[in-house]
């Protein structure tokens, strides 16, 4: 029965105009504009929802709609002994018949939706071609990709990590591992290797949150496990984050300190997690992957990127590559030393410890908004002349990018100090001679305030007046100019 109020259309075309809307937000606001649309909502509810996620979602809302159902079921899990326990049997089969969907499960896969599109740009951007930050999966690529990342979400759900006490019997460990591999025997060898392939996409993310703070070299092995064992969506949080203190936060468990726990024994099962029972079956099936040819099972083709790096040579093995392509990605990226998230690390000398420039810093070094972009067009416009022969196109390792950074930052920042920080009328600063290694801007703030230290020790000995050119300061200061330092101590930057 078609109604009829002020608006011109039907329940139908009301109907269709709902169930066609981009997100949520937009059907929440939708229906709150008009009686006739809430009431068409209200009596389609089930089909609009429906509708909705199968639009927002995709071919993949089965697999999706499979671990919300188990979330929602299990919320609020009985507790036995502290411990949640889960059997292959308390998932649903995998089915192309979507039933009804309950308001409760599209919380769930709206969550999951957001985390995948996440997923998919950093496999894409790590296999598929390294030059683009979002996503060039095709349809088929993308649906492989995040059927086997539904898999791996329902096994972390189904195999929490607070289930993998400390005092495991050896007839225990037998018997979970035998869980693991029940639920993975479900799935054709094809299948498995799509897992297996995905499962090493996210240990390269641990990888890149672990060494990236600093800690890489010395992460035991098993914190990759249990990071996949915490849910993916953790390692995804730690990898925007990328903040060391948090990396052990999930692995706190039931343990209280990681510390205390020899988690890597072989009698706790969440040593191999996932990873060792997929290379047992497909070993067993003859069908184990390549450790350099895995993605190949996700991807149906990739772009040729960089094989070495343009200035020093270096194979694409351990780190990324860069170039303005993909300079937004920076945060994500690490060297021998750290995380390219925090460039003021690469302030030489003491600029750092120098307090008087802190609020300087705080207004550029902004690591929540931080242009990346920005900072590397910025460096090259500033570059000393040794690198003179790099361009924003070619391609450079994360160990090259950080020596880059640490030569000409401090350039660029007495440039931005002059532009930008500096007002009409303030006082001349003079060129310290000592410049970023002077110890007298750690304890003089007078000198600090005074002098210029954005620039290599004993180069550039011209004092440099604001708004005159080169030229002009040198006829304006004539005898301040001096070809050499006037000794190795800090006494003559008054």
């Amino acid at each position: 029965m078609c109604h009829y109020s002020c608006l011109p259309f039907d329940d139908d075309v009301i109907d269709c105009i709902i169930s066609f809307l981009p997100d949520f937000e937009s059907l929440g606001a939708t229906i709150r504009t008009s009686k006739a649309f809430l009431r068409v909502f209200h009596a389609h509810e089930n089909t609009i929802l429906q509708e909705m996620c199968i639009h927002i979602i995709g071919p993949i809302l089965p697999y999706a709609l499979r671990v919300a159902r188990f979330e929602n079921a299990n919320k609020d899990p009985d507790l036995e002994d502290g411990v949640v326990w889960f059997e292959v049997q308390d998932v649903g089969p995998e089915t192309d018949q979507l039933g009804t969907i309950a308001s409760g499960e599209v919380k769930y896969l709206l969550k999951h939706a957001s985390d995948m599109r996440k997923f998919e740009d950093l496999f894409s951007l790590n296999y598929k071609n390294m030059a683009s930050p979002s996503s060039l999966l095709t349809a088929d690529e993308s649906f492989r990709f995040q059927r086997a990342m539904y898999r791996i979400i329902l096994f972390s759900r189904l195999f929490p990590l607070k289930v993998y006490k400390e005092d495991f019997a050896e007839d225990e460990v037998e018997d979970v591992r035998a869980f693991h591999e029940e639920f993975l025997q479900c799935f054709n060898t094809r299948e498995l290797q799509e897992l297996y392939a995905v499962c090493k996409s996210l240990s390269l993310l641990v990888f890149h949150v672990c060494h990236s703070n600093g800690i890489g070299d010395d992460t035991p092995p098993w914190v990759g496990h249990a990071l996949i064992a915490a849910g993916p969506s953790t390692i995804l949080k730690l990898y925007e984050i990328q903040d060391h203190k948090l990396v052990t936060l999930p692995l706190q468990g039931p343990w209280g300190k990681v510390n205390d726990v020899d988690i890597g024994d072989w009698l706790n099962p969440l040593n191999g997690y996932l990873h060792d029972p997929l290379c047992q079956i497909l070993e067993a099936q003859q069908a184990k992957l390549d450790e350099l040819t895995y993605p190949t099972v996700i991807l149906d083709s990739y772009e040729d990127g960089p094989s070495r790096c343009d200035h020093c040579g270096s194979d694409f093995l351990k780190y990324h590559f860069w170039n303005k392509d993909n300079w937004s990605m920076m945060k994500y990226g690490y060297d021998d030393f750290g995380s390219l998230r925090y460039p003021e690390r690469f302030l030489k000398g003491l600029l750092l410890e120098n307090k008087t420039e802190w609020p300087f810093y705080a207004s550029i070094f902004d690591v929540e908004n931080f242009d990346y972009v920005g900072l590397m067009n910025g460096l090259f416009e500033v570059k000393l002349e040794r690198f003179g022969k790099w361009e924003p196109e070619h391609w450079a390792c994360s160990t090259c990018v950080a020596t880059f950074i640490s030569e000409n930052l401090h350039h660029l920042l007495w440039k931005l100090h002059e532009e930008e920080w500096e007002k009409p009328g303030d006082p001349i600063r003079y060129n310290c001679l000592n410049g970023y290694s002077c110890k007298l801007q750690l304890s003089n703030p007078i000198h600090a305030k005074n002098n210029n230290h954005f620039f290599d020790p004993k180069r550039v000995t011209t004092p440099r007046v604001k708004g005159c050119s080169n030229i002009d300061a040198d006829a304006f200061l004539g005898e301040w100019k001096y070809s050499e330092p006037r000794g190795d101590t800090d006494s003559d930057d008054e």
